[in-house]
């Protein structure tokens, strides 16, 4: 063990200085380390971005769906509108009117819930695709997804529509999405 800390105090007081092979070498290794670190801290921020849009996404999508739910859970009647052949009709005057309406709009891309008293917007950051389907007798299948900078979350849901004094109609057979919309009144006839 002497023998070897004389060396490298011996070797430290030389005058010799780095070669240029040793100098390349040692760049070139910090130059390997440097890389490998900034791969691996954009890698590490790029999937932090992506799981936080993802995140954002799912809430939004299933705070939207719960919304629709809570909607049309209590309805008594049901109607499907092809967004294709008629509008859907525009608040009325009458703020006892009891039908309401949930779609995407066609101009701006937002799912919204239309009431006479107004109409709210659901979902807007996201780009929204709905489509509403029957399940059952009185079960509405709602498909919801919306796409973010790139990322698409997807949900469906059914729902038992408790006092529906019909039947659900039959659905607009092969809609694309944001072609149906579904009008529904929370009063009973």
């Amino acid at each position: 063990m002497k023998r070897f800390t004389e060396n490298i105090r011996r070797r430290m007081h030389e005058d010799k200085g780095l070669t240029l092979v040793e100098v390349l070498l040692v760049t070139v290794l910090i130059g390997l380390v440097l890389s490998v670190s900034y791969s691996l801290y954009f890698f590490g921020t790029s999937a932090f971005s992506r799981g936080e849009t993802q995140s954002v996404l799912q809430q939004k999508v299933r705070v939207a769906a719960s919304r629709v739910v809570e909607e049309v859970r209590f309805a008594w009647e049901v109607e499907f509108i092809d967004l294709e052949e008629e509008a859907v009709p525009a608040p009325s005057e009458d703020t006892s009117d009891p039908w309401q309406y949930i779609y995407v709009e066609p101009e701006s891309g937002h799912l919204v819930h239309q009431t006479a008293s107004g109409t709210r917007t659901i979902l807007d950051e996201a780009e929204p695709a709905l489509t509403f389907n029957r399940a059952g007798d009185r079960i509405l299948k709602i498909d919801l997804s919306a796409d973010l900078q790139g990322t698409t979350y997807r949900t469906e849901t059914e729902v038992l529509i408790l006092n529906l004094v019909e039947n659900l109609p039959e659905p607009i057979s092969d809609a694309e999405p944001n072609t149906v919309a579904i009008g529904f009144s929370n009063k009973k006839p």
